[in-house]
Order: structure tokens, then C-alpha cells, then sequence
């Protein structure tokens, strides 16, 4: 289950692959390749962004999309995001995403 201001794992390694990035914890053997979108919405789980102001973000980027669609897909991402082990289940109190 994601937290309220999701963040992202501290174990998760991304190497660049042009257009698409993948993401690995050190911890387990999988890998998982994010597209640009989806990477976004990862950068965005710092903690300090709940789910509705990523997609505010997503929105102002894409403004054609409709934002219920924007809205979907985000939550689905965070989503799937969690599923795989790419967040971490509890932000610390003390967290600060600039040190």
C-alpha cells in the first residue's frame, strides 16, 4: 500500500537507456524498465508530493490530456510502482529529500 506522500525505495539503482530508464533494487534480482512518464511519477515519490499533486504535475505537462485520464494513470502507476518494490511503504519523519 502506497503512503499519503509516496517515496521512493532508497535501494532502487536507475541506469539510463535513452528514452526509457530501468530501475533494479540492490537487493533483489529484478529489473524493471520505467517509460519517460512513469519515470516521472517515480521522481515525484520524494515524500514530500501526495498523488494528487503529481498528477497536477503530469497535467501541466500534457495539457491535452483530459485530467480524470492524467488522474488514472498516475494512481495506476503509483500503483504498480508499489507493487514491484520500487517505493518504500513508510515516509520517516525526519526525511528530507535533499541530503
Amino acid at each position: 500500500m502506497q503512503s499519503h506522500h509516496p517515496l521512493r525505495h532508497p535501494d532502487v539503482f536507475v541506469q539510463d537507456l535513452g528514452r526509457d530508464r530501468l530501475l533494479s533494487r540492490f537487493d533483489t534480482d529484478q529489473l524493471h524498465i520505467l517509460n519517460w512518464v512513469a519515470f516521472q511519477i517515480w521522481l515525484y515519490c520524494d515524500g514530500q508530493h501526495a498523488p494528487e499533486a503529481i498528477v497536477q504535475r503530469l497535467a501541466e505537462c500534457f495539457p491535452a490530456a483530459p485530467v480524470d485520464r492524467v488522474s488514472a494513470d498516475v494512481h495506476n502507476t503509483l500503483a504498480d510502482l508499489a507493487t514491484k518494490g520500487l517505493l518504500h511503504n513508510d515516509v520517516p519523519q525526519h526525511f528530507d529529500p535533499y541530503l
